[in-house]
């Protein structure tokens, strides 16, 4: 675009008429291209003070969203997962204290001890799940592993109908306690690996300021 010595243009911070030798401009987005369709932009123009100062003001802007998303971050993660850690360390010290097999098979101070590790496990899974970390891929990855069942032929008979509403319940019932099986193994293996990555990927967040957790 061809600037002329003496046109006039007005400021878009301060709004007053802008000297030659002051321009300067830049360009702001007027509308986001949807599919297939361009973004849409205009000239702004400014005092080159100004233009400065809006720019100096957009990066105090964004480092005080950066802040806050980063706060929000820690707040879920650490919250979610002492939460989670708590619990899990309650149930588990409950199941070593009260269930009569493990009570004779796992002395007091070990049951603690594994409560301690249980709880630990959970905590870091959840902090690691909510920043972002792999931990969450590996959990998805797991929890989703199950089997397709065969198709069901049927006679269409009284007894073929009765088979296949038998075989579908049964199928079900297999269905559901994979999932289940397949959920509490995606824990036991993503609650493992939260706990050896929980250092680092702590250390990571606190040098990012927790930009890859949001």
């Amino acid at each position: 675009m061809v600037i002329h010595e003496r046109e006039k243009h007005v400021c878009e911070k301060c709004r007053l008429d802008i000297p030659d030798g002051e321009l300067d401009m830049e360009d702001v987005l007027v509308h986001h291209g949807g599919r297939g369709r361009s973004a849409e932009y205009r000239k702004a123009y400014y005092h080159r003070s100004c233009l400065a100062e809006v720019r100096r003001e957009r990066e105090a802007a964004e480092r005080r969203e950066a802040a806050r998303k980063a706060s929000r971050a820690k707040k879920l993660s650490f919250g979610w997962g002492i939460a989670g850690g708590i619990i899990a360390f309650a149930m588990a010290l409950l199941v070593f204290l009260l269930v009569p097999e493990c009570k004779a098979a796992i002395h007091p101070a070990l049951a603690v001890l594994y409560s301690v590790l249980i709880g630990y496990g959970i905590f870091a899974m959840l902090y690691c799940i909510i920043t972002g970390s792999y931990i969450g891929d590996v959990f998805v990855w797991c929890a989703k592993l199950s089997i397709r069942f065969p198709g069901i032929i049927f006679s269409w008979s009284i007894e073929g109908f009765a088979w296949l509403i038998v075989m579908k319940i049964l199928f079900a019932i297999l269905g559901f306690i994979i999932g289940v099986l397949a959920l509490i193994f995606a824990i036991i293996v993503s609650a493992s690996l939260g706990g050896i990555s929980f250092p680092f990927v702590l250390i990571h967040n606190i040098h990012t300021n927790y930009r890859d957790a949001f």
